[in-house]
């Protein structure tokens, strides 16, 4: 779980995995906005949020516990 800047640069967002779940909710004054919910095959290793510094938006990595062939 890590609170980033991620859909836009002006606003706040809050990225959890749960198991074999990433939700995305947008951070406001009011509270927490749901986004975006995705369900995923096999549980959540390594979450990073990368931007590059010529980039405008930002880049998700995520790595399975375990890798299915």
């Amino acid at each position: 779980m890590f609170i980033k800047q991620f859909y836009f640069t002006c606003d706040l967002n809050l990225i959890v995995a749960k198991n074999t779940r990433l939700e995305i909710y947008l951070v406001t004054p009011e509270g927490l906005r749901p986004i975006k919910e995705v369900g995923l095959y096999g549980k959540v290793a390594v979450m990073k949020l990368f931007r590059p510094q010529v980039r405008i938006i930002s880049y998700f990595f995520i790595s399975p516990l375990t890798y299915f062939k």
